[in-house]
């Protein structure tokens, strides 16, 4: 198992069958590290990379190797960084890597070869990649910027392995196309929440309303009646009307990420 493990980016929510089965079975959990420069959105999980395809790496498989988690994610990063000699292509202002097996978005987890295209753009680097095997590399001050994230934006919306609409890092850059992204994990945290929550709460769910001037609002409701978990949104449908959700001043839910806030 050792020379095919691989690192995978993910959004911490994905995938969901295997959120739903760790929680009966907590050996079966994915081996995995959330991205702090993500937001939290994303993560990085180990995979196996097999002849036909990759199978997830389980904590129980590392038990039965006989395998540290930190020597197995040496492993893997080792693995990448002998794969990946010079696997990007030029673009205007930066770099692209598409069609790489299913690991272009990968690249971004090695230190050193981020540092290498990140001296190829200008001004920060923001890193693209609404599907999961096609990442771009562009600067913060290149002229064409907004048409990139409308790319990565609508890419995301039509492709079969979405992965970001949002970059890579500092996801907040790019307002419109996190609040996609938001809107996409709740949902999938939906999935988890509907079988693992307990009896009786109401999850909530997030909706996303884009304005044609470009601008993104975030809405949820209450379910009177029932203690809610709300997701963080701009605006809540309550009882007594549309509110903000800071101006409810609710308690998150514990151990739950994306977090929720819990109106009783």
């Amino acid at each position: 198992m050792e020379e095919r493990l691989l690192p995978v980016l993910r959004r911490v929510t994905a995938p969901v069958g295997a959120e739903i089965a760790a929680h009966d079975d907590p050996a079966s959990a994915l081996v995995t590290r959330v991205l702090p420069t993500t937001g939290g959105w994303l993560r990085a999980a180990l995979v196996e990379d097999r002849e036909h395809d990759v199978r997830y790496v389980q904590r129980r498989d590392l038990e039965q190797a006989g395998l540290a988690s930190a020597d197995a994610w040496r492993l893997a990063l080792g693995n990448l960084g002998h794969r990946a000699h010079e696997p990007a292509v030029p673009i205007e202002g930066g770099v692209e890597v598409r069609a790489w097996g299913g690991f272009a978005s990968s690249l971004v987890l090695l230190g050193g070869w981020w540092r290498t295209v990140s001296e190829r753009v200008d001004g920060d680097p923001i890193a693209l990649a609404p599907d999961v095997d096609r990442l771009v590399v562009i600067g913060s001050e290149h002229p064409e910027l907004p048409r990139w994230l409308g790319w990565a934006f609508d890419t995301f919306r039509t492709t079969s392995r979405p992965l970001s609409p949002a970059p890579l890092h500092a996801p907040g850059r790019a307002p419109r196309n996190l609040a996609l992204l938001q809107a996409f994990t709740y949902a999938e945290q939906d999935e988890v929440l509907l079988e693992t929550a307990p009896e009786g709460v109401y999850v909530a769910g997030l909706a996303l309303h884009l304005g044609a001037d470009g601008s993104a609002r975030t809405r949820t409701r209450v379910e009177p009646g029932h203690p809610c978990w709300l997701p963080e949104a701009d605006e809540v449908e309550t009882p007594a009307g549309t509110v903000t959700l800071g101006s409810l001043d609710l308690p998150r839910v514990p151990e739950l990420w994306p977090p929720r806030r819990l109106w009783s």
